[in-house]
C-alpha cells in the first residue's frame, strides 16, 4: 500500500465499501417527497455561530439568523459541538467529489479528489427511478458545480440533472468554466420545485466555497448569509404547496468543514474540516432541536435516510449507514 494513502487510512480510520446487496422492497408506510441542498464547504462555525472574530472583527451577529430563529424550532440539527453532537464526513480526503460520491452512493469509495471518473456504483436518486417507477423528471438535480453529474449518476441519463453552467447562461453568471453562480441555481431550482413537484430535488451550491479557496472571507459570509435567505424562502415555498409540501422532508447539508485560522481556505487532509452538520424538517422529522450527546453520523447515513421517506428499505451492507433516528421518527422499520 503506498505510504500516502496508508497515511490517509491511519488518519481518517474510514474503511473503503465493496458494493452493497440492492433490493427491491418498499416501505408501504412511507411514500414522501425529499429536497435535498448541500452547501459546499459552509464550516461548523458560521452555521452554529457567528462570524469568526480571527478572520472578520468588522462582522456581527448569527450568521444564518432567519434559521436558528424560524426553522430551528421546526427542525433536528446533527453536528453541534455545543451540545456534544458530531456528523462528520465518510471519505479519506475531506475533498468534495469524494463528499458528495459518498452522500450519493452510500458508500466510502475510492474517489479521493476532484478530478475522479464518474461514480462507480449506482446511487439513491438511480435506485428511486428504478424501484419507484418514477420518471426521470421526478429525481432532478439543479447544481452550480458541473461534477455534481459524476456523483448524482452512475449511468448517464438515468435521472433530470442540470449542473455547471447551462446553455444560454451569461458569462457574466460563471464562476469558472466548471460553475455559474448560485442564484441561476436556486432561481431555476426553485421554479421546477413549484411547477413540476418532483418526488426528489437536490440543489447544490457552491459560492461558499469558491469564495472560501480565494480567501475573500467578506463574500464567504455574504454567500452564507443569502443562503439562509435562500433557505427560508425555499421552506415556505415547501409548505405552501398544499399536501405536497405537507409531506416533503427538507435536508441541508455540507459537503465537508474548512480549516480554522490561516487554514481557513482550505479543507483537504485538514483535521477539522471533518466536522459538519446536517438539518432537517418535515412530517417524520421530531423536531428537538440540536441533537444531545455522542451519537456519530455520517454522510454515509443520507442515504438510507432518503430511501426509507421515500418509501424504499435502504440497502444491506456491512458498512452501510442507517437511516437518521430523529428524521424518520415515526416510520416502520423495513428489512431488505
Amino acid at each position: 500500500m503506498p505510504m500516502r494513502l496508508f497515511s490517509l487510512l491511519i488518519l481518517f480510520l474510514i474503511p473503503i465499501h465493496g458494493r452493497a446487496a440492492e433490493s427491491k422492497t418498499t416501505n408501504s408506510t412511507a411514500a414522501g417527497n425529499v429536497v435535498l441542498v448541500t452547501l459546499d464547504g459552509v464550516r461548523w462555525q458560521e452555521f452554529f455561530g457567528g462570524p469568526d472574530p480571527d478572520l472578520d472583527s468588522s462582522e456581527t451577529g448569527v450568521v444564518f439568523s432567519r434559521f436558528w430563529s424560524q426553522t430551528a424550532p421546526q427542525s433536528v440539527i446533527y453536528g453541534n459541538p455545543a451540545t456534544g453532537n458530531q456528523m462528520r464526513i465518510a471519505n479519506l480526503t475531506g475533498v468534495s467529489l469524494p463528499g458528495y460520491f459518498s452522500m450519493m452512493s452510500g458508500l466510502t469509495t475510492g474517489c479521493l479528489a476532484n478530478d475522479c471518473d464518474r461514480v462507480g456504483y449506482g446511487t439513491f436518486p438511480e435506485r428511486l427511478v428504478n424501484l419507484l417507477g418514477l420518471e426521470p423528471e421526478q429525481a432532478a438535480t439543479f447544481a452550480s458545480w458541473a461534477p455534481i453529474a459524476l456523483a448524482v449518476e452512475h449511468s448517464a441519463g438515468a435521472t433530470a440533472v442540470r449542473a455547471g453552467p447551462q446553455a444560454g447562461d451569461s458569462p457574466d453568471d460563471l464562476v469558472s468554466p466548471e460553475a455559474r453562480l448560485d442564484r441561476l441555481t436556486f432561481s431555476k431550482a426553485l421554479a421546477y420545485l413549484m411547477a413540476r413537484r418532483p418526488r426528489f430535488l437536490y440543489i447544490s451550491l457552491n459560492d461558499s466555497d469558491h469564495w472560501g479557496h480565494e480567501g475573500d472571507y467578506a463574500r464567504y459570509l455574504a454567500a452564507l448569509r443569502q443562503y439562509d435567505l435562500w433557505l427560508a424562502l425555499l421552506a415556505a415555498t415547501i409548505d405552501g404547496l398544499g399536501d405536497y409540501g405537507r409531506n416533503t422532508t427538507l435536508i441541508v447539508t455540507t459537503d465537508h468543514g474548512r480549516g480554522t485560522g490561516a487554514d481557513w481556505t482550505g479543507h483537504a487532509m485538514i483535521m477539522q474540516a471533518r466536522d459538519i452538520w446536517l438539518y432537517a424538517r418535515g412530517p417524520h422529522v421530531s423536531p428537538t432541536g440540536s441533537v444531545v450527546g455522542a451519537s456519530a453520523h455520517t454522510h454515509l447515513d443520507i442515504r438510507p435516510t432518503i430511501e426509507l421517506l421515500m418509501g424504499l428499505c435502504p440497502r444491506s451492507c456491512d458498512d452501510c449507514g442507517s437511516p437518521l433516528p430523529e428524521v424518520t421518527s415515526g416510520l416502520a422499520a423495513c428489512s431488505p
